[in-house]
């Protein structure tokens, strides 16, 4: 269900996978110059991480990578679904809320290069995951 753009994916909706570990864990990046983009995420429709502001994963002084924020995300029971879901709170100077997305544990979303995901001012993207027995 999803496309390439190039060679960095972009994450079409729904997007719906299933994994058996009871967490994981959310990568959030700016792959563009870094201008404040800001995400609310939900787990389940209850506010779980307030104003995540999105940063680059390069750090242009130090030329070298900085470590990747992550937020762990508890998983629900087996046979239950997770929703998570990013609030673009703002985009930022620039255009809209750009932002590359990886979730390490789930194969489709491991790609190193990113997922990219671009939202406007108050537009969602979810993500479901199902908790399955291992």
């Amino acid at each position: 269900s999803m496309w390439s753009l190039g060679r960095t994916k972009i994450l079409e909706e729904p997007a719906k996978y299933i994994t058996h570990l009871d967490h994981l864990t959310l990568q959030i990046w700016d792959d563009n110059a870094e201008d404040n983009d800001i995400v609310d995420i939900y787990l389940d429709g209850a506010l779980f991480e307030s104003n995540f502001v999105i940063q680059n994963k390069y750090d242009k002084k130090k030329k070298k990578d900085k470590p990747i924020k992550e937020i762990i995300i508890p998983m629900s029971d087996i046979g239950k679904v997770r929703k998570i879901e990013l609030i673009a709170v703002s985009q930022g100077k620039y255009a809209e809320c750009t932002m590359r997305l990886r979730i390490p544990e789930i194969k489709e979303l491991a790609t190193d290069r990113g997922i990219d995901v671009h939202m406007r001012t108050k537009q969602k993207t979810t993500l479901t995951i199902k908790r399955v027995e291992k």
